[in-house]
């Protein structure tokens, strides 16, 4: 019985011991008065993991008016309202996008540049909110594994059991 109590504890410690590296921005705004924001930030990069970066984004632009994000100093996503991608008002748009090969480990940065900001009898302005950069969650004990060892300390558990009422 002391084993199998012993697998369990070790299963239950395995799933819930699980690093996790994520990064949370609250919001990132530009305007015609400061048409470019630069935030930076440190993560600890792990291995064969696929970092994702989600947000949500609205704004008030212009047509000919371009918002481009860039972490790294590499174009990750642009918003044109020609491309319809812009949210605007209640109308907020939400991303997710797979920056994996734009990540650093350690020091980064994450900008969001605006062209053609000026105009005239108009407020330009885009704002990124909800700004998370995170790694799937995965354990080191592949998912059969777990489902296979759980079986099995289950009918250990029950046979002691019973063994233990004769």
């Amino acid at each position: 019985m002391k084993l199998s109590k012993f697998f369990l504890i070790l299963i239950i410690l395995n799933i819930f011991l699980v690093s996790v590296n994520a990064y949370h921005c609250s919001e990132i705004k530009i305007t015609s008065e400061n048409p470019e924001k630069t935030v930076s930030f440190n993560i600890h990069k792990t291995l064969n993991y696929t970092y994702n970066m989600s947000f949500t984004h609205y704004g008030n632009i212009k047509n000919y008016t371009t918002v481009e994000i860039y972490l790294n100093n590499h174009l990750i996503y642009t918003i044109k309202k020609s491309n319809n991608n812009t949210g605007s008002g209640n109308y907020k748009k939400s991303v997710s996008i797979n920056i994996t090969n734009y990540l650093n480990n350690g020091e980064n940065t994450l900008k969001m540049r605006g062209d053609n900001m000026n105009a005239l009898n108009y407020t330009p302005y885009y704002t990124l909110e909800n700004i998370y950069i995170n790694e799937p969650i995965k354990s080191s004990v592949p998912t059969p594994a777990l489902i296979i060892s759980s079986l099995l300390i289950t009918i250990i558990i029950l046979k002691n059991k019973n063994s233990n009422k004769n």
